[in-house]
């Protein structure tokens, strides 16, 4: 995984999944280039349900 996939997966372990709201995902979105994106989206089936429900929203619009 790369060092990008992994700091997003523990933030988002760290925030919870009850306190990542719509304002967290468009962050995400905005800041992380459209390579990383498609990256993380490959590299994310495996991790929790929830964390790659929430991956797959930042990653939404590839």
């Amino acid at each position: 995984m790369s060092e990008t996939t992994i700091l997003v997966i523990e933030a988002l372990k760290t925030l919870g999944k009850d306190r990542i709201d719509d304002d967290v995902i468009l962050s995400l979105k905005n800041r992380l280039p459209e390579t990383e994106k498609r990256q993380m989206l490959k590299e994310t089936t495996g991790v929790s349900e929830w964390i790659y429900v929430i991956i797959r929203k930042v990653c939404a619009g590839l």
